[in-house]
Formats: structure tokens, sequence, C-alpha cells
């Protein structure tokens, strides 16, 4: 009777143990599937940050270049009317010296 009891003791105890591999295996696979899974979750957030920044960097670039382009027209803008006011003045001082010349005007003299 005690043969049987420990002979049914170590069926149960070799049942305990294929449970616990099949157990540990089932594990093993699950944490390498959730590691895969992490894995390419970490490789896609990172191309997506590389593809962000690259983004970004884009879109500075194209903020300076409009900044700057936006800058030398204004800058383009100023000098040509600072050209037509110096030629305004030159035109008016041209005429005022006409004027002043004329001796019909009786300007000139002085009493």
């Amino acid at each position: 009777m005690l043969k049987k009891e420990i002979s049914g003791m170590k069926e149960l105890v070799a049942d305990a143990q294929g449970t616990a591999r099949d157990m540990r295996t089932d594990l093993k696979g699950e944490i390498g599937g959730q590691s895969d899974q992490i894995d390419a979750i970490d490789k896609r957030s990172r191309a997506d940050g590389l593809e962000t920044r690259q983004a970004m960097r884009l879109a500075e670039k194209e903020v300076r270049d409009l900044i700057a382009d936006t800058s030398k027209r204004w800058d383009d803008k100023l000098t040509k009317v600072d050209s037509q006011i110096e030629a305004l003045e030159t035109k008016i001082d041209k005429k005022i010296m006409k004027a002043l010349e004329n001796p019909l005007a009786a300007m000139t003299k002085t009493k």
C-alpha cells in the first residue's frame, strides 16, 4: 500500500514537473513575444522621432528662408524709395535754384 502511495506521489510529481515545464516554456514564449513587440514599438518610435525632427528642421529652414527673402525684398524696396527721394530732392533743388536765379522773380535782390 505504501508502494502504491509512493507510486501515486511519483506520478503526481511527474505530472507537476511536466506542467511546470510546460508553463515555463509558455512563459518564455510569451516573454519573448512581448520583448519582440516592445522592440518593434521602440523601433517605430525612434523612426517617428527622426521623421519629426527632420520635418521640424525643414520647417525651420523654410521659415528662415522666408524671413531672409522678406528682409531682402524690404531692403530692396527701401533702397528704391531712398533713390527716389534723393532724385526728388535733386529735382526740387534744381527748380529752387532756377527760380532763385531768375531775374524776373526778383528773389535774388535784397533790400
